[in-house]
């Protein structure tokens, strides 16, 4: 299982929530290219976490 922070949440939700925080200010910004660079890592940042646990 992945490491719990002191507050019993993973690091990836705090790393979702602050890549979600700018998802949002890009989007008010029009910066459509960075939108959806920033949806695709999200996505491949939450499948990697899940594929690295299975592999310990």
């Amino acid at each position: 299982m992945a490491k719990r922070m002191g507050d019993g949440t993973r690091l990836i939700f705090w790393i979702d929530v602050v890549v979600l925080l700018v998802l949002a200010i890009l989007v008010v910004a029009g910066q459509w290219d960075w939108v959806i660079a920033l949806f695709i890592a999200l996505a491949f940042l939450n499948y990697f976490d899940r594929w690295r646990e299975k592999r310990r």
